[in-house]
């Protein structure tokens, strides 16, 4: 399960549990205006509304996205992280890798086949982009 925060005038978060057991969770918060000068403590307090937790560890991450110049040269393709880079959640890194692997797949396969064109594998640049 994820949770996500949406607090007006503070920002945007995520809480992912890690484990829900021992009521270990991950909170990614995306603060902003003055909240994003303050300490995490600060920060999860502000997201969250509540102060009844202990911060454990705190790392600082960026926004890391990328998108490679192209996903094919001659017979060589780019999928999944190596084409492209999402934020670590929601789940859009690995769902976009396997659509990658798939619409890659069939038109390898027809053109293996003799079934399909140069054209048809040059497409998986431009659609998967």
């Amino acid at each position: 399960h994820q949770y996500w925060l949406l607090r007006k005038r503070r920002g945007l978060g995520l809480v992912v549990p890690v484990d829900p057991v021992s009521d270990l969770f991950n909170l990614m918060p995306f603060p902003v205006g003055e909240l994003f000068q303050q300490s995490p403590t600060r920060v999860a307090e502000e997201m969250t509304g509540t102060s009844r937790f202990t911060l454990k560890q705190e790392k600082p991450w960026w926004w890391n996205f990328f998108v490679a110049r192209q996903f094919s040269h001659g017979r060589a393709f780019l999928v999944g992280d190596c084409a492209h880079s999402w934020p670590p959640f929601g789940g859009l890194g690995g769902n976009t890798a396997y659509a990658d692997a798939f619409n890659l797949s069939w038109k390898l396969a027809a053109a293996c086949r003799g079934e399909a064109s140069q054209a048809l594998l040059n497409s998986y640049d431009i659609e998967r982009r």
